[in-house]
């Protein structure tokens, strides 16, 4: 079996930035369900929209309040503040033909609808928020797109924040 070298980019901070419009999104989110904005800003750093719900709201119904934001965020891809990163158009150019996809703890109708807005390329493999049982930090996202993309993980290019991009074979910090 033939093993592809790949090249596996986290999106919001990366390749755009949308920081604004989802600070704005979990404030507005957080006020509907009378929780502290900066607290809620911060447990959804470092968690999918469903396991923020959980821990910010427990003994509530997670899933709905998760749909809630994702009613907020679906409409901030359409119309929100989105501008790519310096550079993003052309290296994602440079990558034309070769083996390269997206993995985000975001939806990927959403990273679709802003990368179409800027003109950027999307790739034929994205992995959201809900490909994998663990979300990012956990490394399940970027293994998963690895295999997706038929390639080893160990040779493949890992990028997670801007503008560092990590040597090959080194997992996401």
């Amino acid at each position: 079996m033939t093993v592809t070298p790949a090249v596996l980019f986290d999106v919001d901070g990366t390749l755009v930035d949308a920081l604004a419009g989802q600070r704005r999104i979990w404030a507005q989110w957080a006020g509907e369900f009378g929780l502290d904005p900066d607290t809620v800003y911060a447990v959804a750093q470092r968690t999918r929209p469903i396991e923020t719900a959980a821990e910010l709201l427990p003994g509530s119904d997670a899933r709905s309040a998760a749909a809630r934001f994702d009613e907020l965020e679906d409409e901030d891809a359409s119309h929100g503040d989105v501008r790519q990163i310096d550079g993003a158009a052309a290296l994602l150019e440079a990558l034309a033909g070769r083996t390269w996809a997206l993995v985000t703890s975001n939806a990927e109708r959403r990273v679709v609808r802003r990368f179409e807005r800027l003109g950027l390329p999307v790739p034929a493999v994205i992995v959201d928020n809900a490909a994998t049982r663990r979300g990012k930090p956990a490394p399940d996202p970027y293994l998963f797109a690895a295999e997706r993309l038929g390639s080893n993980p160990a040779t493949a290019s890992w990028s997670r924040t801007r503008p560092r991009v990590l040597p090959q074979g080194s997992p996401p910090p």
